[in-house]
């Protein structure tokens, strides 16, 4: 029946399924091994002739039951290879690989690898509890038959079908013939309880190819592509399905020539390589290879005893070696490669040299081997890890601190990274997951072939860690937690136990696997690997509790036998001295790192990191000033010892600049590391601004405020009145703002307060009346706000200051004379000011404007007078004064557009002379008229 092997964990009740065999593989590699799809399928009807002598296999007479290894009777070659016994499973197999260790009933090509190299007459889940197994070896050398015989064989497992169906399987000696004769039963058949057999061959490559029948007519296909699981109908009484091994070799099949290679070409005395042929053989029986090794290219050569496939293994290679391969057809000698060279060393220790810097960052150090072939390597660690460089010059990563690296000579094969062994995307969480927690205590190994590492890339050398991809890591925490590991000669794990291993790595406490990530364990034991040993791997832990959880990733049938594992509770002893366990071909991704090659021992090397001076002078800076000044610029003070030199050569830690311009300082410590800083100074001139104090306005007066050069030619001025010239006249109290850039745009603010303190003087001119010829009296037109009248009168005379708004004076000779007043209030002063003109007699006149205006009639007797102005002279008003000063008539003109105006005279006016006092756009002028009665 169709089993299924679970764990079942129930409070201290185990229940475990398993199968123990203890009997090697016999076979012997004589001839180049042959792809089952190689083989050719005929079918034909013949006679079932049951056997009933020979000896009988009573251990599969029941259900999912396998036999002991029984033998053959003869050397019989399949696929290649030369088998003397095998083992048969009561589901309708027969496999040469007699340490398969149970009965699989399902016929899936994933479980192909576990019986392999099989034969499948009826593979399915069928029993032999109704019926008789037994072989026998008919005839005589060398055409001797051994026939294995299932008679009375239930398709369907259950006891409640009686026999469905017969079948034998016969093997030919010397010509390799394979046989399938079948026989039907009284019995209908039933095979409701499988989903159908498969019927072909399988060899034992990895993975396993095969030839499988596509039916069970009288002329099924053969096919090398198609697995067919679902056969579900009996063949034919007298059915037979022969397979037939390719033809023997001839010599004309063979090339004149192949060329031998090794891998690596040069390795470390004592490890091994792979020794290839450039040669693909014919797909013929009777090819056999014999390698040959020899202490000189030209030999002689001797054969290497077992050397005999078509890519071989050497190992333990202390000195150089040539080798060849001699490819016999039907035992003579029809081809000899060419010689290879495999070149062993011993590499020797390298002079280093450390290396300084100053401040962090990388240091280059450098190496040279005393052996010119050797190849310098570059380490973290005094032992273990991956190189982190190789040759003659490292530079390390970038570093704040003195570190010391290792370096070491090295020969034989270069490394390469990390590289997992498996690929498989598959999530395994029972066993044999390394984690698998669901019992207190777990014991596993893995075994890994030389074949998978080489065609990853691995070379000899040395394995320094080991990582598992983790998935989940929801389990129970791990509690004594080692790696150990052995090379073998084992091609695959058994239910024993292999001894023997070294410790590489254990944890130092309990812990968890890290879920999806790749857990790698760097070991504190790195172990050797020759380039040609398979792997024997050893995970155990023994926890105080159990639990579910952890996962990893792992790759699904491997092609034979590469997982061992058992589990328990409560065995405190169980990782050394545990029970009998599980074998699987399901194994976990494992990654490996290996350094390749031998090497010395690793001498160290500093990378010293000596203090860098941290030199700063301050940040660049960009500056007004408003006068001359000098900046400090400061590089110290500076620990070890440290000397300055600045741009202009001086040596003090600091120096003073008062100017535009680029300065640096060079600071060098007694590590003679040099420490530069470097500053841009831009000094700039403020404008010069100054608006004064406070200061009292006169109301209705002008207060000129200047806001100095400095925002000429280029520069701005912008005073809060919204004016932008460098000054302004201010008539009103308030605060006044002004700010000035300069060309190179340096800004100066200033401020000044204008308080209205009294009024400034007002008076609308000067009226002159003539007492004599040369005497006149002067008299301040309309004063207003006026407490002090000074007299000026022209003539070189002193000045009188009067408090009243009348003078008088008297000229002494002819000429023209400026009279000015000055008038001054509490807080300000005007000047105003007319011609006199002594002419041998009285005049007074306004020479300037005299001529832009003129009177007429004059004198006038009609009380009427007219005035006409220049082009360009506005009237704006008049007043006409007497002879004392007093007002007797004010006139505004309103037509300023005309030239001519006419100005009527009060009739009751007294004849005299009147002064008229005419302000015009361009100033006053003062005309006399005459009046007549």
């Amino acid at each position: 029946m169709k089993t299924i092997f679970t764990n079942l964990k129930n409070t201290g009740i185990i229940f475990m399924v398993f199968a123990v065999l203890l009997l090697a593989l016999s076979a012997q590699v004589k001839a180049q091994s042959l792809p089952a799809g190689s083989y050719g399928f005929t079918a034909q009807s013949v006679t079932f002739t049951e056997i009933t002598g020979g000896t009988v296999i009573s251990a599969i007479h029941t259900d999912d039951a396998l036999s002991a290894t029984l033998p053959i009777g003869f050397s019989f070659n399949f696929s290649g290879t030369n088998y003397q016994n095998f083992v048969v499973s009561s589901n309708g197999w027969v496999s040469f690989n007699t340490s398969v260790g149970s009965s699989y009933t399902s016929n899936d090509q994933s479980e192909l690898d576990n019986i392999k190299p099989a034969l499948m007459p009826l593979w399915d889940d069928i029993s032999g509890a109704a019926g008789e197994a037994r072989y026998e070896v008919s005839g005589t050398a060398p055409n001797r038959v051994l026939t294995i015989q299932c008679k009375d064989w239930r398709w369907n497992y259950s006891s409640a079908y009686p026999a469905t169906i017969s079948f034998q399987v016969k093997l030919y000696e010397t010509t390799n013939v394979i046989e399938y004769i079948y026989r039907r039963e009284a019995g209908t058949g039933n095979t409701s309880g499988s989903s159908g057999a498969s019927i072909g061959i399988a060899d034992a490559g990895a993975p396993s190819t095969y030839l499988v029948l596509n039916n069970s007519s009288a002329a099924p296909t053969a096919s090398a592509t198609t697995f067919t699981t679902d056969i579900s109908v009996r063949p034919a009484t007298g059915q037979l399905y022969r397979f037939t091994p390719p033809p023997p070799c001839n010599a004309s099949n063979f090339p004149a020539t192949t060329m031998a290679t090794t891998n690596p070409s040069t390795i470390c005395a004592g490890t091994g390589a792979q020794l290839n042929l450039s040669f693909t053989p014919p797909v013929a029986t009777g090819i056999t290879y014999q390698w040959q090794s020899s202490a000189n290219a030209a030999g002689p050569f001797t054969n290497i005893a077992g050397a005999t496939t078509l890519s071989y293994i050497v190992s333990n290679v202390t000195a150089t070696t040539y080798y060849r391969c001699q490819i016999s057809c039907s035992g003579n000698v029809v081809l000899t490669s060419s010689v290879a060279q495999l070149v062993t060393t011993v590499p020797s220790t390298p002079t280093a040299n450390s290396g300084p810097r100053c401040g962090p960052g990388s240091v280059q150090l450098t190496a040279a081997p005393s052996t010119p072939t050797n190849l310098i390597r570059w380490y973290q660690s005094a032992t273990g890890g991956l190189p982190l460089a190789t040759g003659n010059t490292f530079n390390t990563p970038p570093i704040t601190n003195t570190t010391t690296y290792y370096v070491a000579a090295g020969a034989g094969g270069t490394s390469i990274p990390p590289t997992w062994v498996g690929t498989g995307t598959g999530t395994l969480s029972g066993n044999p997951n390394p984690y698998y927690t669901l019992y207190e205590g777990l014991k596993t190994q893995y075994l890994i072939r030389a074949s998978e590492l080489i065609a990853l890339g691995f070379t000899s050398g040395n394995i320094t860690e080991l990582a598992f991809d983790v998935v989940d890591a929801g389990g129970f925490p791990l509690s004594n937690f080692y790696i150990s590991m052995k090379p073998t000669a084992a091609t695959e794990l058994t239910a024993t136990w292999e001894t023997g291993l070294t410790t590489v790595y254990t944890a130092p406490a309990t812990f968890t696997p890290t879920a999806n990530a790749a857990n790698a364990y760097t070991f504190q034991n790195p172990i050797s690997w020759d380039g040609v040993s398979n792997l024997v791997i050893e995970v155990c832990f023994n926890n105080p509790d159990w639990s579910s959880g952890h996962s990893v990733k792992y790759t699904s049938g491997v092609g034979f036998n590469a997982s061992h594992y058992y589990q328990e509770d409560g065995n405190a002893s169980l990782c050394t001295a545990p029970g009998t366990g599980n074998v699987s071909t399901d194994r976990p991704n494992i990654r490996l790192s290996i350094t390749s090659g031998c090497e010395t021992t690793r001498l160290p090397v500093v990378a010293t990191v000596n203090p860098l001076p941290a030199v700063n002078i301050g940040a660049d800076f960009d500056t007004c000033i408003a006068v001359a000044a000098n900046f400090n610029l400061d590089a110290g003070p500076q620990p070890n010892n440290a000397t300055y030199l600045w741009d202009n050569g001086a040596t003090s830690s600091s120096r003073a600049i008062g100017q535009t311009g680029v300065y640096h300082v060079a600071v060098t410590n007694s590590f003679g590391c040099v420490g530069y800083d470097t500053i841009n100074v831009t000094i700039r001139s403020k404008p010069i601004v100054d608006l004064g104090p406070t200061e009292n306005l006169c109301g209705g007066g002008v207060k000129v405020l200047d806001a100095g050069p400095g925002g000429l030619n280029g520069g701005r001025y912008y005073w809060n009145t919204g004016d932008t010239t460098r000054t302004i006249e201010a008539t009103e109290a308030g605060t006044y703002i002004v700010y000035v850039t300069s060309p190179d745009d340096c800004m100066t603010v200033d401020t000044v307060a204008l308080i209205v303190s009294g009024q400034m003087p007002e008076l609308d001119g000067i009226l002159v009346t003539a007492r004599t010829a040369s005497t006149f009296t002067f008299t301040a037109d309309n004063p207003v706000n006026i407490v002090q009248y000074i007299w000026d009168y022209g003539d070189g005379s002193s000045r009188d200051t009067t408090a009243v708004p009348t003078t008088e004076h008297q000229y002494t000779a002819n000429g023209n004379y400026w009279l000015k007043l000055i008038t001054n209030s509490t807080c300000g002063e005007i000047v105003d000011s007319i011609m006199v003109t002594i002419i041998g007699g009285v005049g007074v006149h306004n020479v300037a404007n005299e001529a832009q205006v003129k009177m007429y009639p004059n004198p006038t007797y009609n009380n009427v007078v007219f005035l006409e102005t220049a082009p360009g002279i506005a009237i704006n008003s008049l007043k006409v004064f007497n002879v004392v000063g007093q007002e007797v008539l004010s006139q505004n003109v309103l037509d300023k557009h005309s030239n001519k105006h006419n100005i009527i005279l009060n009739k009751d006016l007294a004849a005299g002379v009147y002064h008229i006092k005419i302000q015009t756009n361009k100033g006053i002028v003062n005309k006399k008229l005459e009046l007549l009665k």
